[in-house]
């Protein structure tokens, strides 16, 4: 493929060929091709034909010599130029969409402060903020939805002034126009309010809220195709100052909610693929809260942590989320943003060791897309469990490591926990549906081609080092996690880690102490029976003639450990 072209001598050009990734010589008038230019071609006859003697060719030669390493001089120095450039522009497809815009800012307010820029193109923020706005308010491809939307906004001057932030124009043509304020573009109908929070002028949003205050046709929540609203705009390119102008000047919904994911980040992939197989992602709800966080921006994160003590939401999880909050930063390698969610002393205390209905936690879905291993730190510091298995799959955070090729993960996770009971458990056994531990799955066809030979040895090399073996063990885990328990002498209610196994349900004091059950209840001849309590049942074992009442923290997760429950002691000749 032809990337680049650049005239040189006698005629020839020079072509650099991406495939073989040097450069051949191409002659236009005689549609002749070269490796070389056919000067250095000349034999030393014919050099010596020209310059008429031995010493002119000797000289010549040396000339030439001189040429050819000046010209591979050049050329490596194209090539590191070439690097550095794809190094940037994958710094720039792997940053947030919250650096991306600032980025794509600050190079056109460089621009405009220069000389002022004209209507008839548009500018890269321009493409750069229709691009991802398409993607949000359309249902066709890529290319069409983008084109159809450049040429809807450069139709209307009034949207086309508001896309640019252009305060004074959008002024004069208000009072020229006012009948135009209530204009949309005709497919995506984004209005004035959200195509102004998008340029980034917080002017000119004052302004066009304050002009709303007296229309009645358009409101400050007015929702574009999908459900998408200015507020949800502004958190997505980190503009937290028009942010918290709409909520706390404009009384913007901050629990409004859309169905539509933003473009999508490379390690993004795979979850989505994932969540795509096993549920409907289209009626997956994003409150503002959530954009923020795809958003990648840390000030917009902290803007919602303040209004938090007026009553805006920033719940970690709730019904309708496509993952709980903490979880999407870390697929994101948002890692300052996973850093506050984690702090104790902070509002958010999340809790690493969510679990999804599926069996799925924040470190398991590190493992899953970009298994950045400063991410796998911080939650390992803050006790995330990784003896956790998916229910559909039965693969541990090691198997979707494994599967992905996260070596980087996998070394730290072994660093992070070595001599850990944990570590132990989750490299010696299997499941019922993952038939194969870490070490097996690594060398089997599934995970083939995943690492490099040298790569796969090196993995093999860590898992072994920390006590990984080919022998088979099993793990009849059922289900696993946190419920609260009632004490048989003193009645108070302790917090402590069950274990379910058919026939048998342990508890431990915590997940870090696995070592010994603090008890077990005997799930043969077992029953089940609800209480007046919130969330709480109470289990009979019949062998011991003893009841254990047990709360959850919902009553979503109390029907998962009920359900759970019921089925072993059924397996275990319960009724």
């Amino acid at each position: 493929m032809i990337s680049t072209s650049r005239p040189s001598l006698s005629g020839w050009t020079e072509i650099f060929d991406e495939k073989h990734q040097r450069f051949y010589y191409f002659n236009p008038s005689t549609n002749e091709t070269s490796w070389t230019h056919p000067k250095e071609q000349e034999t030393p006859a014919e050099q010596q034909q020209q310059n008429h003697s031995s010493s002119t060719s000797t000289n010549t030669t040396i000339t030439t010599n001189e040429l050819a390493l000046s010209t591979l001089s050049s050329r490596l120095s194209e090539t590191d130029k070439k690097k550095k450039m794809a190094k940037k522009k994958n710094q720039r497809r792997f940053a947030s969409i919250a650096d991306q815009y600032y980025l794509v800012f600050k190079r056109v307010k460089k621009l405009e402060d220069e000389k002022p820029l004209g209507y008839d193109s548009l500018t890269i923020k321009d493409k750069f903020i229709l691009f991802q706005l398409s993607h949000l308010t359309s249902v066709k491809s890529g290319t069409v939805r983008l084109a159809e939307m450049e040429k809807e906004i450069k139709e209307s001057e009034m949207l086309f002034s508001c896309l640019r932030g252009d305060t004074q124009k959008f002024t004069e043509l208000v009072s020229k126009y006012p009948k135009k304020l209530s204009e949309t573009l005709p497919t995506s109908k984004l209005n004035i309010l959200h195509l102004g929070v998008a340029s980034g002028n917080i002017h000119i949003v004052k302004y066009i809220i304050s002009l709303l205050q007296n229309m009645k046709s358009i409101s400050i929540d007015q929702n574009t195709f999908n459900g998408l609203t200015s507020l949800h705009i502004a958190c997505l390119f980190g503009l937290f100052q028009i942010a918290s102008l709409l909520i706390e000047f404009g009384g913007a919904d901050t629990n409004v909610t859309c169905n539509c994911i933003p473009v999508a980040p490379p390690y993004l992939q795979k979850p989505l693929t994932y969540w795509n197989n096993i549920k409907d992602c289209s009626v997956n709800s994003f409150t503002p809260f959530l954009y923020a966080v795809f958003g990648g921006s840390l000030e917009t994160v902290i803007m919602f942590a303040n209004l938090a003590k007026v009553g805006v939401s920033i719940e970690q999880n709730r019904t309708g989320f496509i993952t709980d909050a903490l979880s999407l930063a870390c697929i994101l390698q948002h890692v300052k943003i996973v850093e506050l969610f984690l702090r104790e002393d902070y509002i958010f205390n999340y809790d690493p060791n969510c679990i999804d209905e599926y069996g799925m936690t924040p470190i398991m879905f590190v493992a899953m897309s970009s298994g950045n291993a400063i991410v796998v730190s911080k939650l390992v510091k803050k006790s995330a469990s990784i003896v956790g298995v998916n229910r559909l799959n039965g693969y541990s955070c090691l198997h979707f490591a494994i599967n992905n090729g996260n070596y980087g993960f996998i070394k730290r996770l072994c660093q992070e926990k070595e001599g850990s009971e944990e570590l132990a458990l989750v490299l010696r056994t299997h499941n019922a549906k993952q038939p194969l531990n870490p070490l097996q799955y690594l060398n089997s066809p599934e995970a083939q081609n995943q690492f490099t030979p040298e790569l796969r040895k090196k993995t093999e090399n860590i898992l072994k080092a920390h006590g990984a073996s080919e022998k088979k063990g099993f793990s009849d885990i059922v289900k696993e996690g946190y419920l609260t328990k009632q004490g048989h002498v003193v009645k108070n209610w302790k917090k402590r880690w069950f274990i379910l196994r058919v026939g048998e349900l342990q508890y431990f004091k915590s997940i870090q102490k696995l070592k010994e059950p603090t008890g077990a209840i005997n799930l043969e001849n077992g029953s089940l029976a609800k209480t007046y309590t919130k969330n709480c049942f109470v289990l009979y074992d019949s062998k011991n003639d003893k009841k254990f009442f047990i709360q959850a923290a919902t009553d979503e997760e109390m029907k998962e450990w009920w359900d759970a429950i019921a089925f072993c002691i059924s397996h275990a000749g319960g009724q």
